[in-house]
């Protein structure tokens, strides 16, 4: 049998029947515990960066048993979505996905499966991760975004529309979501790029405003539209109806997997629950328009940047790359604050391991963990577009020593992090130019960087 979104739905309908609790406290965690040790998985904070494929194909392997074993639950229905190896396997054999076009003209991008230390640089993403901006700064913040040298983009979360709370069910949210795409497309034809990639449809929480970012100066069949899981392995028919819909009208997806460090045990049996998730994406989600990302977050501390999280992450992306042939990416939330150091430390070390360890695109960022509105800046992300072609081919053992280096500068400051700047203050809200102040900031990090070993470009 081929599996289909509607096969998905009909066993989302069917199968076995558990209480939530059960799978959250017992079906999952238990699993998970017990293949970490079966396959002798064990997370090393010296190795942020790990070079061991073996490891990479256990993690791989551990995960395989974990996503057939317990399967996906549906809280919609209380029911457990199950997927059988060989309906796996067929998936992996016959809708492998080596690169998909991205956008429209001379703005398109060829996003491309990479391997693990891949001279090719990753496709870049800029976005305000997460991160509440205020309607009035919307456009001019995404044109300061798209004015760089980035590939694709992520239209932001709308928080509120014309005074108005956006609340989960209301005409606001609908209507935010339409708004949310349409001033992202303005920022990018100003910004000479007409024809990016925009990945929308974040401020729809339900599938009616997702699915509203569809309109004629919305979301095209050359962008993707947004959807997020939940955490942990769970589906419902709102994620369900984002899959139908861009499935019949022909358009591209882009789920994305949000694992937490700490819901169920460390870095090691997280590391199994995020590919676990990707396998979810796969197999629920997969055609031939569909690119796949999971984001390792901290439990204690909103940022994809402490230890763990970078090791969980980046062993992922190297199980994907030796074991699936589909693109996956992600993205980063900072716990420091724009035009700070640590940000860019973080940022820096974020992405280095991405590109190192196969992942087809990079992306960054939401500062202050995405939580303090208009604190965003684009020289965090832009840090990015100049890492990538540098560290492309570079081997792990050294891309490790690097990462591990930016980590002393900003380890211990994760709990009490710098607020930084907001927007305005980073940047000239007229000319979209950053301030003297954020321009030294990312100098002085970019000469850090490169009496780290980094060998830039320009």
């Amino acid at each position: 049998m081929t599996l289909t979104i509607w096969e998905i739905c009909r066993r989302a309908e069917t199968g076995p029947l558990l209480e939530e609790s059960e799978f959250d406290k017992r079906i999952l965690p238990n699993k998970a515990v017990e293949l970490v040790k079966e396959y002798g998985i064990k997370y090393d904070p010296e190795q942020v960066v790990p070079s061991d494929d073996s490891l990479a194909d256990d993690v791989w392997k551990a995960a395989v048993s974990l996503f057939l074993d317990v399967g996906v639950y549906c809280v919609d229905t209380k029911r457990i979505i199950k997927v059988t190896d060989e309906e796996l396997k067929q998936i992996l054999r016959d809708k492998a996905l080596g690169q998909l076009l991205l956008g429209d003209g001379r703005d398109a991008r060829m996003l491309v499966k990479r391997q693990i230390e891949d001279k090719r640089p990753a496709l870049v993403k800029m976005c305000p991760v997460a991160a509440p901006v205020s309607e009035n700064l919307i456009p001019r913040l995404m044109q300061a975004y798209l004015q760089y040298p980035l590939d694709f983009v992520t239209s932001p979360t709308v928080p509120d529309f014309e005074g108005r709370p956006v609340k989960v069910g209301s005409p606001v949210e609908v209507v935010a979501t339409m708004n949310e795409v349409q001033w992202t497309r303005e920022a990018a034809k100003r910004a000479g790029k007409p024809g990016i990639h925009i990945r929308g449809g974040n401020t729809g929480v339900t599938a009616t405003a997702a699915i509203a970012a569809f309109h004629p100066d919305g979301l095209r069949r050359t962008d993707s539209l947004v959807c997020d899981l939940l955490a942990e392995l769970k589906t419902d028919f709102r994620i369900l109806t984002k899959e139908a819909y861009s499935m019949v009208h022909g358009a591209l997806l882009s789920p994305v997997a949000c694992p937490l460090v700490g819901s169920m045990g460390g870095p090691d049996v997280t590391a199994l629950v995020s590919l676990a998730e990707v396998l979810q994406q796969i197999t629920h989600f997969y055609s031939r328009g569909t690119y796949v990302s999971d984001i390792v977050t901290d439990m204690r501390y909103p940022c994809t940047s402490r230890r763990g999280c970078l090791w969980a992450s980046n062993v992922v992306a190297m199980a994907v790359s030796r074991n699936a042939p589909f693109l996956l990416g992600t993205d980063a939330l900072l716990a420091a604050g724009p035009s700070t150091d640590m940000a860019l430390y973080e940022m820096s070390a974020k992405a280095i391991g991405d590109v190192v360890s196969g992942r087809s695109w990079t992306s960054g960022a939401g500062t202050c963990g995405g939580a303090k509105r208009d604190y965003l800046s684009p020289l965090e992300p832009l840090i990015i577009t100049e890492l990538n072609p540098a560290v492309a081919g570079m081997k792990r053992a050294d891309a490790n020593e690097i990462v591990k280096k930016l980590l002393s500068k900003y380890e211990q400051k994760i709990p009490n992090p710098p607020i930084g700047k907001s927007f305005t203050e980073c940047y000239d809200i007229k000319t979209l130019e950053p301030s003297k102040e954020c321009v030294e900031v990312y100098s002085r990090v970019k000469s850090e960087l490169k009496d780290l070993g980094i060998e830039f470009k320009t």
